[in-house]
């Protein structure tokens, strides 16, 4: 708790089902030997969490966003960076393997990580 009056990071593990695919093509930096399919995903996944406290601070985070973009250099860097990440994922996509990952953790059926802990029975050993 201590600096929250002057800062909050969240930090999202997961941002969406196709960022995922790079993510997992990317690897895990620290954890090379294992692997970020299903399994990461569905761990990983709150989706059905709300967390609204960034919204008394998000017209002033837009406008430094503004203020960012408003550098030529700048924007023309993030559009590159946006564009190749929209090309990765159409590539990834286009993957038969990465096709069936992105399906199976878009699956409206697929319980999101809460659930998933809910259903992992309790340790009652002694």
């Amino acid at each position: 708790s201590i600096g929250y009056d002057m800062v909050t990071l969240n930090h999202y593990i997961l941002r969406s089902a196709e960022s995922f695919l790079v993510k997992r093509e990317r690897g895990r930096i620290n954890h090379v030997d294992q692997d970020q399919g299903l399994d990461y995903w569905a761990t990983r996944n709150y989706a059905t969490e709300y967390n609204d406290a960034i919204l008394p601070r998000l017209d002033p985070a837009r406008a430094i966003a503004d203020d960012l973009m408003a550098d030529a250099a700048l924007a023309v860097l993030h559009r590159k960076a946006v564009d190749w990440h929209q090309a990765r994922i159409a590539k990834l996509k286009a993957d038969p393997d990465y096709l069936k990952l992105y399906k199976m953790i878009t699956d409206p059926a697929r319980k999101d990580a809460i659930y998933v802990a809910e259903a992992e029975p309790e340790d009652v050993s002694d």
